[in-house]
């Protein structure tokens, strides 16, 4: 259970507390133990990492004084001198998040929306779609906890003709599954486990998990092309590259890696996360979170073509169906930028909402669907202008888009929320709401979706 932490119920009194206190980093909600923690200036807080399956570094959002671990496993101390808020979170996992209030109360404003964990119950907000859909809808319930599963995370699967949950995979290898991508032989689903050092492969048809397959430290995002599999591994900082052979499943190469760009541009290449690749398989963009870049390379000859600073923490790059421009958005700032990649200019940039996650581009290359996590919506641009049309509503931590047919003909887009358990389905030819879906009441932390046809 989340409670606000001080040293005196007083904080006039903090000056007399203890100088060292300990916060506890978890894979579970709500990450840190206390969350909002309240000290006096001169106090040493140690975040413990122990406990935890992966490394989880702690940076500075906002504050009067900045401060970045890097990658530790154990413990990482910091004396805060200067009173102030400070705001701070992992850079490979980024909703986690932390308040520390120096010399002062944090005020209830600043409180992440999802405190106390879990959220207050929501009604979904309308019915399903009138209009079934096609195939499946996965989504990973990153969050949800099963009884006697040591990880979180599950696998909703929704017969999208019926609008119901077919079925819910939660093997036990699943850890905190993030995002989910088809095989290009349509049999098998591949699924990243953020807080683990695997991707699992999964039988398309019946749910079962066939192998685990080891590419490194927080996997991400994982996509096929070329018959390849490309998987960012962000604690690795690389993008680790497979075969498509799914008896074997090797490791080819892993690029991006600091051996690939040199010392000179090794922060800019660090926490590679979400990553796309064009319609013609020929370029991918991929967003680095604690680098602050987009950069952009060439499958064909394996080498990078573009890079730019967008700091602070872009989530997820998209690409063009030709690779000729490229976009991302700044979790912070809520400014999306879009690149012109063979000129490497700047074609567009403005503030599209707030927090915005994934920024998907639409099969027919139409348009670009950007979720907003920090107001719980959606926006939708014009991939050819990239001027926002406009904004759609979803739900509490909208994170991630997928598109599927509609059953008569068009395309549905169905949106994953984090802290709300329904997906969002948006009519594509009307560009409208169509409905919702419900979850499971516990299937919280929607990430990865996607739909199978």
């Amino acid at each position: 259970m989340w409670k606000r932490v001080a040293c005196s119920v007083v904080l006039l009194a903090l000056l007399a507390c203890s100088t060292q206190t300990t916060i506890k980093i978890q894979d579970t909600p709500p990450w840190y133990v206390p969350a909002v923690l309240e000290v006096a200036p001169g106090t040493t807080v140690s975040w413990d990492n122990s406990m935890a399956a992966v490394v989880h570094p702690v940076n500075i959002l906002s504050g009067p004084e900045k401060f970045a671990s890097g990658h530790f496993t154990a413990t990482w101390n910091y004396t805060f001198s200067t009173p102030g808020i400070y705001h701070y979170f992992c850079p490979i996992h980024p909703y986690m998040q932390g308040l520390i209030g120096v010399g002062m109360e944090v005020p209830d404003d600043r409180l992440p929306s999802w405190l106390p964990w879990p959220p207050a119950a929501q009604q979904v907000p309308g019915a399903v779609p009138f209009q079934p859909g096609v195939g499946e809808v996965w989504l990973d319930a990153q969050f949800q906890v099963v009884s006697g599963k040591p990880k979180p995370g599950t696998i909703v699967v929704i017969d999208a003709s019926t609008w119901k949950v077919k079925r819910v995979i939660d093997d036990k290898h699943l850890n905190n599954p993030h995002n989910l991508w088809l095989s290009e032989d349509g049999n098998h689903v591949l699924q990243t486990n953020w807080f683990d050092k695997y991707i699992s492969v999964i039988d398309r048809y019946s749910g079962l998990v066939l192998r685990q397959v080891y590419v490194g430290e927080s996997p991400a995002h994982v996509m096929t092309a070329r018959g390849k599999i490309y998987v960012t591994v962000q604690g690795d900082d690389g993008i680790v590259v497979l075969d498509s052979n799914y008896e074997t499943l090797k490791t080819l190469r892993t690029i991006n890696g600091p051996h690939d760009h040199g010392d000179e541009h090794a922060e800019a290449g660090r926490g590679p996360h979400g990553h796309w690749i064009s319609g013609d398989s020929t370029r991918m963009a991929v967003a680095h979170t604690e680098g602050g870049s987009i950069a952009v390379w060439d499958l064909t000859h394996d080498e990078k073509v573009f890079e730019h600073t967008v700091d602070p923490l872009p989530l997820f790059a998209g690409i063009s169906a030709d690779g000729t421009r490229a976009w991302t958005a700044s979790l912070v700032t809520g400014k999306f930028i879009a690149f012109d990649v063979d000129k490497k200019q700047t074609v567009k940039e403005y503030i599209v909402g707030k927090s915005p996650i994934q920024a998907v581009p639409s099969p027919d290359g139409k348009y670009i669907l950007v979720a907003l996590s920090g107001e719980g919506s959606v926006a939708v641009l014009n991939a050819s202008t990239f001027d926002t049309i406009k904004v759609l509503p979803a739900g509490a931590g909208a994170h991630a888009i997928t598109y599927g047919l509609k059953a008569g003909g068009g395309m549905y887009a169905y949106v994953s929320h984090k802290f709300v358990p329904w997906i969002g389905v948006i009519d594509m030819d009307r560009m409208e709401v169509a409905g919702y879906v419900s979850l499971p009441k516990n299937a919280l932390g929607g990430q990865g979706i996607l739909a199978v046809s």
